[in-house]
């Protein structure tokens, strides 16, 4: 009866345990997306380093991996990405990894490029 009883007792800890491991992982294909400002790019590694509130990540550009520039409307290259232009990367997790399936530059803030005075300065003429 007792080694029943820890048997049972045994396979309900193990059903608890991998319930609690399931509901912390995220599912390797699920598409998840993250915005920031590129602080590095390895185009020989295919990696690039997004920086985001003072927190960096690193995805790998997998071999399809696409990029836009949202400002020309047009696909560009690895090697035309800038170091501090603002991006938008597509990607799934392979393990440890995030693996970039789609890299978009976002467009130039008009606001940033606009030549009007701000709010509170003095006009010259």
């Amino acid at each position: 009866m007792r080694r029943k009883q820890l048997a049972i007792f045994g396979l309900l800890m193990l059903a608890l345990a991998t319930m609690v491991f399931a509901a912390d992982t995220k599912p390797a294909d699920k598409p998840l997306n993250m915005t920031g400002s590129l602080k590095s790019i390895d185009a020989q590694a295919r990696t690039i380093v997004l920086e985001q509130g003072g927190k960096t990540d690193t995805f790998k550009l997998a071999s399809t991996a696409t990029i836009d520039n949202q400002n020309t409307h047009k696909p560009i290259t690895l090697d035309q990405l800038k170091v501090g232009e603002r991006v938008q990367v597509h990607y799934t997790m392979s393990g440890a990894d995030r693996m970039a399936s789609k890299v978009e530059v976002l467009p130039v803030s008009q606001a940033s490029t606009s030549s009007h005075p701000k709010p509170g300065t003095p006009k010259t003429k």
